[in-house]
Order: structure tokens, then C-alpha cells, then sequence
């Protein structure tokens, strides 16, 4: 394995995890937004 490949699977390893910590944090949102929907479904009730 040369040194290059090498630099490669470090920058498709960096590129995954920022794919991920970007998804998680789309979660977060999408949480977020779900749960404080249901708090005013259950203010209105």
C-alpha cells in the first residue's frame, strides 16, 4: 500500500464521517421538530 492510497482512504474516511455527523444532525432537527409539534398538539388540547 503506497502513501497515496493511503491519503486517499484518510480523505474518504474524513468525507464519510462528515457525511454522518451531517445526517445526525438532520435528525436532530427533524426531532426537534416532531417533538415541539406534538408539545403545541398537546398544548391545543
Amino acid at each position: 500500500m503506497s502513501f497515496s492510497d493511503f491519503k486517499v482512504n484518510i480523505y474518504v474516511i474524513h468525507l464519510f464521517l462528515k457525511v454522518l455527523t451531517t445526517i445526525s444532525d438532520i435528525f436532530k432537527l427533524v426531532n426537534l421538530i416532531v417533538v415541539s409539534d406534538d408539545f403545541m398538539n398537546v398544548w391545543y388540547w
